[in-house]
């Protein structure tokens, strides 16, 4: 399933008529919207509202390691390089209240920008900037993540905003938030639709040569277990997608790391060939 958490109504708004979504009338205070296999609620503003809507929401679901939960929604930003309309991924989310890092897993290609979110409890204006330590600000994607670490792993989470302004004390009308997140729905949906294939493809694409790279590059690097998911889950995307075997990338192979610190530097390095070539 494809879940899909939104602040506000006018934020769904634009997904649900995207995807067809219909209403879903049971007994629980959130506003829910179905179709396929998506899923998508409407959890009200704020860290723990987020956090209450979603822990229900996955709770009650018949979860697997295919499913995903993006929570989508507009933010401010800090940053002169991120413009208004712009759509960031966001690699890296703080929680102004309990200064708690979150680091979902990308291991899609997409075609958004990657920024660094900063989630407060409260509305964030031009005033305080200087206390800004992420170049996008709001109020939900922290409290997403922190309910949902405990239904799902962290390449199942990700985090897309839609820059809405810089920081301005003017407010936004339903209307201009709708037609923002509406602007992007078809990088939203291609993000989405990779994700599909990835995770729903078959692992046999890999075969003994590529087994045994895999496995040397695990030792060599001195990868986590959790890291060695990444390497092979990301192999096969780059098989599917090039064609190319594994051992043609350019990697320095028969070089062990000396250092845990090493071996995450070479395996960003090669998370990016395999992510992009």
């Amino acid at each position: 399933m494809i879940y899909i958490a939104v602040a506000l109504y006018c934020e769904a708004k634009p997904i649900i008529e995207y995807y067809q979504l219909k209403k879903l009338y049971a007994e629980h205070p959130w506003q829910q919207f179905a179709a396929g296999d998506i899923r998508l609620i409407v959890t009200g503003t704020g860290p723990m509202q987020a956090a209450i809507g979603v822990a229900s929401l996955l709770s009650r679901a018949n979860r697997n390691k295919r499913d995903l939960l993006i929570n989508v929604g507009i933010a401010g930003t800090a940053a002169m390089r991120l413009q208004v309309g712009r759509a960031v991924l966001c690699h890296k989310i703080v929680s102004r209240d309990t200064s708690h890092v979150y680091y979902p897993d990308v291991l899609i290609r997409h075609r958004f920008d990657e920024g660094v979110l900063e989630t407060f409890s409260r509305p964030v204006t031009a005033a305080d900037r200087q206390f800004v330590q992420g170049e996008l600000v709001d109020m939900e994607a922290a409290g997403c993540l922190e309910a949902a670490k405990m239904f799902l792993a962290p390449h199942q989470t990700t985090v897309v905003k839609i820059v809405s302004d810089a920081l301005e004390s003017s407010v936004l009308s339903p209307e201009r938030v709708s037609g923002l997140i509406a602007e992007r729905m078809p990088d939203i949906d291609h993000f989405i639709s990779s994700y599909r294939q990835a995770f729903s493809i078959r692992q046999d694409v890999l075969d003994e040569t590529d087994e045994k790279w895999i496995e040397a590059v695990r030792s060599e690097l001195r990868l986590s277990e959790t890291m060695a998911g990444q390497l092979k889950q990301m192999a096969v995307q780059y098989k599917i997608r090039t064609g190319q075997p594994l051992d043609a990338l350019r990697y320095d192979a028969g070089q062990a790391a000396e250092s845990k610190q090493e071996g995450k530097m070479r395996f960003a390095q090669l998370r990016q060939q395999l992510l992009y070539e």
